[in-house]
């Protein structure tokens, strides 16, 4: 996930930062089967919320049943110029 992606909305103005994650996200076990996800975005909130970053990630991974995706300390970079 440390692919520089795309910016929805307006943020700094005349500077710059990035970030990273500094725990570990983890998202729910897969049910059943789901197919793969390549791309990822972060929103405002938790369930909801604004869009305001989305890009591709490194790879693209296979949703299968009973998978918990995690995704690593420092694995996810956002940057804004």
């Amino acid at each position: 996930m440390g692919h520089q992606g795309q910016k929805k909305q307006k943020g700094l103005s005349g500077g710059s930062a990035t970030v990273q994650n500094s725990s570990a996200l983890q998202f729910a076990v897969v049910p059943s089967a789901s197919g793969s996800v390549g791309f990822a975005g972060l929103l405002t909130a938790d369930t909801g919320g604004d869009l305001i970053y989305y890009g591709p990630l490194a790879a693209t991974y296979q949703l299968n049943q009973g998978v918990q995706p995690i995704v690593p300390i420092g694995s996810l970079t956002v940057s804004e110029t």
